[in-house]
């Protein structure tokens, strides 16, 4: 993959709001594209966010819903100046009050209610996009497979090692544009599909189920939800930029803090569970086995509580494996305990290398 240049990237000037108007072709009042960024105290990223929706070229009309969501920084200042500089393209939802701690889900939904386009397009506030031709790519592609509702591509991740960025992209992802089944999605995880990747059909949206208001990442079951049964549309085009831990990110929270991540693992569980019935059990296996992983690696956490750990029992399937990880975490020092957390470590380790080799060989052979 070619180096990003980030010094590059910003030192390019911006079209104006008449040279981006000026490509588009049919009725130009309509947007066909809503763009939806997320964001909040992000004073520090979302320029590069919005200078990424700018530099976009294309066909078909396209909005900027920008939703800041109270922001106490500069935030919002930064939104309404570019609102200024392009009044028929951004159109900003500015809250006078945080929506998020009233319910995370009214954020999405508020920004969407703008939203007018047959398509959205979303990328949060702290990160961005890189490549000029990204929504026309994800509009074509969609274009000739009506069928499927969601797209994505792969993305360069900011704080990560350049290398293991690459293995992850050769091992993970089909090598050229292709449908990833939503079994696979679920198996890799929320981060397989890079928010600021996804495109799809807005209508879909109003056939989500009740529970998904609740699910505390949304944007991992939204891309399961829409991937079924039809699966996901792939390029391996890296397109946009993740900035992994960035401040006030939910990477950043996971990282710091043991508590908010058992908080965060017994929701998922929770939802996870919600989703098996809503699949009827289709993807069953596949879930049950996202759910063992992820309370396993929990319960090896020595310095996790004995009453967060109980409480995470309750959600999972019955597992010898968990039962036993569950026993070991009671007695942290104890030398068996030891033992079985080291053997279960290990067990984590091959089960993932086996994944990432079974997906390997299933991209290679097509």
């Amino acid at each position: 993959m070619k180096e990003f240049n980030l010094d590059k990237f910003l030192s390019t000037p911006l079209p104006t709001e008449e040279e981006i108007i000026s490509s588009w072709q049919g009725d130009t009042i309509k947007p066909v594209v809503s763009v939806v960024c997320l964001t909040y105290n992000q004073d520090k990223y979302i320029e590069d966010a919005i200078r990424g929706f700018l530099i976009q070229r294309t066909s078909f009309p396209f909005e900027v819903i920008i939703h800041d969501d109270a922001s106490t920084d500069s935030t919002a200042k930064k939104i309404l100046e570019y609102k200024e500089r392009y009044p028929n393209i951004i159109k900003p939802v500015i809250q006078a009050e945080n929506q998020y701690s009233k319910s995370p889900f009214s954020v999405m939904s508020e920004a969407f209610k703008v939203a007018s386009g047959e398509y959205v397009a979303i990328c949060e506030g702290d990160d961005f996009w890189i490549d000029e031709v990204k929504l026309q790519s994800q509009f074509s592609m969609m274009k000739l497979n009506p069928e499927i509702k969601i797209c994505f591509h792969t993305c360069h991740e900011t704080g990560g090692a350049q290398v293991k960025q690459l293995l992850k992209r050769f091992l993970l992802y089909p090598k050229k544009v292709g449908i990833v089944d939503a079994g696979e999605i679920i198996r890799n995880g929320g981060g397989y599909m890079p928010t600021a990747s996804i495109f799809m059909k807005k209508t879909e949206m109003i056939n989500f189920p009740d529970w998904f208001s609740s699910c505390p990442v949304g944007d991992y079951f939204m891309q399961i939800i829409l991937a079924n049964p039809g699966g996901a549309l792939f390029s391996p085009k890296v397109m946009s930029v993740y900035r992994k831990f960035a401040d006030g990110s939910w990477s950043e929270k996971i990282s710091k803090s043991s508590e908010f991540s058992v908080a965060h693992s017994i929701k998922m569980a929770d939802s996870l569970n919600k989703l098996k019935l809503y699949f009827s059990s289709r993807y069953g296996d596949e879930i049950d086995g996202v759910i063992n992983l992820m309370i396993l690696s929990v319960l090896l956490n020595k310095y996790i509580d004995k009453a967060h750990k109980e409480r995470l029992i309750s959600f999972i399937p019955e597992s010898v494996m968990v039962k036993e990880a569950y026993r070991a975490a009671q007695s942290p020092h104890d030398p068996r305990s030891i033992l079985i957390r080291h053997v279960m470590s290990g067990y984590l380790s091959l089960l993932r290398f086996v994944r990432i080799f079974k997906v390997s060989c299933k991209w290679a052979a097509k």
